[in-house]
């Protein structure tokens, strides 16, 4: 939270009286009325809202704070009253100060209603106090908020100790990556990342953005008696298109993914993730240069720093299925490579390239099925369809056989083969693929 301190001397000023207000009126055994407070103007400001206020001294601004300090401390030391209680009610619903001192407010409030024998109430102090940083990436007691609420819930400080994490998958590139995502004045590290061109439900297989391991794995080699707390929180943007960059590229939330300041991952390929040269700012390698290369049937990987920004990364193949052997070339290198390094990648069709576009055709391969179940509900079977993909990806020589007697299964899932389309491999390949129905 941001103030002038114009505005934070006359919100002080009022939270002085709503302060003074609680504390009277709950002494006074009189009971608080929260629908209007009337705070006497000082001289020579104007009760009218739409006119400027006048200066406040700077006195004001230090009362509602020293007031908050007198309440915190008796809160501490445990010789705080109901009224000190609702003192610290009214701070926290004024939202008069700063951010860390409602915080504060918050915490000292969970520790009076512990005290008073609140169990649930010391519970929804904390809870309340965290609901106000929703989607901030830490905050100044981010981490007394989590040991309190623990304590308070479970009733240890202490968080178990997680195993699973030493058990994801590290990339040794990973460790290469590190340096550029310094930690905050707290110890934390955001790793914001946008992926271009990888499924939005894919995995890290190999553990490339895994920089709590890699971040771990640097500080234990530099001492390995040292306590290390590793605290990393990891946002990553996954999506399938180019198209989708205008929209990441509007404004967001510091701690979101954004490709003007994130670190950026290109999957580029010919097939479908052939990103235009209108996004250049975001390639490692300027789109045009790219499609020569890949054309040639090269693949390769670049790396290009960006000034004041996160670097740009380019995985790039001639076909979509090549793209993860260059993911895995990728993940075991230990330097960024700054000019683009070829990898070796295979030319003929992989086998998930082909079984990924048979499955494509399932859809009218039970169309074929579903003729049978139409006499025989209770029909099962295997059909065997044998095929060449030629160089260009089309289909010939297309024959198939079937357990399914005195039914034309075969022939129909024949001609639903023959009409597919494979990625050009540049080579001819054999292909044998059994499929089996069950109602």
């Amino acid at each position: 939270m941001t103030m002038s301190n114009k505005t934070l001397k006359v919100a002080a000023l009022a939270l002085t009286a709503i302060l003074a207000a609680a504390c009277d009126e709950t002494r006074s055994g009189e009971s608080v009325d929260e629908k209007e407070e009337v705070v006497e103007a000082p001289p020579g400001s104007r009760t009218d809202n739409s006119q400027a206020v006048a200066p406040v001294e700077a006195p004001a601004a230090e009362t509602a704070m020293l007031e908050l300090e007198r309440v915190l401390r008796r809160v501490e030391r445990g010789t705080a009253s109901d009224a000190d209680g609702v003192v610290l009610e009214k701070v926290i619903v004024s939202s008069a100060l700063p951010a860390e001192a409602l915080d504060r407010a918050s915490l000292g409030l969970s520790r009076a209603r512990e005290a008073a024998g609140d169990g649930e109430g010391a519970i929804a102090a904390v809870e309340t106090l965290m609901k106000r940083h929703a989607g901030d990436t830490t905050f100044e007691l981010h981490d007394a908020s989590r040991r309190r609420l623990r304590l308070l819930v479970s009733g240890t400080e202490e968080a178990p100790t997680r195993y699973d994490q030493n058990m994801e998958p590290m990339a040794s590139v990973g460790k290469a990556l590190v340096p550029y995502f310094p930690e905050d004045d707290r110890g934390a590290t955001l790793a914001d990342i946008v992926l271009v061109g990888k499924a939005p439900n894919s995995a890290d297989p190999h553990g490339i953005f895994n920089l709590r391991a890699a971040k771990r794995d640097l500080e234990e080699s530099a001492c390995s008696v040292c306590d290390i707390d590793i605290r990393v929180q990891r946002s990553i943007s996954r999506i399938d298109s180019w198209v989708d960059l205008a929209l990441q590229a509007g404004e967001r939330r510091a701690d979101m993914p954004n490709p003007d300041r994130s670190m950026v991952v290109v999957y580029f390929d010919l097939e479908q993730n052939r990103v235009p040269s209108r996004y250049d700012a975001y390639l490692a390698v300027p789109s045009e240069e790219t499609i020569e290369r890949l054309e040639r049937g090269e693949a390769f990987v670049a790396v290009r720093e960006r000034p004041g920004k996160k670097p740009l990364l380019l995985l790039a193949a001639p076909r979509a299925g090549q793209l993860d052997h260059v993911e895995t070339a990728f993940a075991e290198m230990t330097t960024l490579p700054m000019a683009p390094v070829v990898v070796e990648v295979p030319k003929k069709l992989l086998p998930a390239e082909i079984q990924g576009v048979v499955r494509g055709g399932f859809k009218g391969f039970r169309t074929c099925y579903e003729k049978i179940l139409a006499v025989d509900p209770k029909a099962a079977g295997k059909v065997t369809a044998k095929f060449r993909i030629m160089p260009n990806g089309a289909v010939e020589a297309v024959s198939s056989d079937s357990t399914f007697e005195g039914s034309d299964i075969g022939n129909c899932i024949a001609d639903r083969v023959a009409k597919m389309r494979f990625p050009a491999g540049g080579v001819k390949t054999e292909v044998t693929y059994p499929i089996a129905f069950s109602p």
